[in-house]
C-alpha cells in the first residue's frame, strides 16, 4: 500500500510540474500574441502611410504633368537658340492648355493656386511674341 501511495505522490509531483510547463507555455504564448499585435498594428499603420503616400506622389505627379512647365519647355519657347519647330507649338499648346486649366482652379476657389499658375503663364506669351516676330524678320 506504501508503494501505491508512493505512485499517487509521484504521479500528483508530475502533474504538478506538467500544469507548471503548460502554465509556461500559456504565459510565453500570450506574450508572443501581444508583441506579434503590436507589429501586426505598426505593419497596419506603416502599411496605410505608404498607401497615404502613394496616393499623394500620384496626386503630384498629376499636378506636375498638368501644370507645371519645365526648363526644357521654357527654352524651348523663349531661346532664339532653339528653333521655331513641332516642339514649339507643342510646347505653345501646353501652355494655352495650362492658361485654361488655371481658369478652372480659379472657378474651384483654388485661387491662389490659380493666380499663381497663370501669373507665371501670362508672362511667357509676350516673350514669345517677340521671338516669334524676330525669327520672322531674320
Amino acid at each position: 500500500m506504501v508503494a501505491g501511495v508512493q505512485s499517487i505522490q509521484k504521479l500528483g509531483v508530475a502533474l504538478h510540474d506538467i500544469n507548471n510547463v503548460v502554465a509556461e507555455m500559456l504565459a510565453s504564448a500570450t506574450l508572443a500574441k501581444n508583441e506579434t499585435m503590436v507589429a501586426i498594428d505598426e505593419s497596419r499603420n506603416l502599411t496605410s502611410q505608404r498607401d497615404q503616400l502613394d496616393a499623394k506622389t500620384n496626386l503630384l505627379r498629376v499636378f506636375m504633368d498638368s501644370y507645371m512647365l519645365f526648363e526644357a519647355d521654357i527654352e524651348t519657347l523663349l531661346s532664339p537658340a532653339v528653333g521655331i519647330d513641332e516642339r514649339f507649338f507643342t510646347v505653345l499648346a501646353r501652355v494655352q492648355k495650362i492658361h485654361a486649366d488655371c481658369h478652372i482652379l480659379l472657378a474651384s476657389r483654388n485661387t491662389k493656386l490659380g493666380y499663381t499658375k497663370l501669373y507665371v503663364i501670362s508672362i511667357l506669351p509676350k516673350d514669345m511674341m517677340h521671338r516669334i516676330r524676330l525669327t520672322n524678320e531674320q
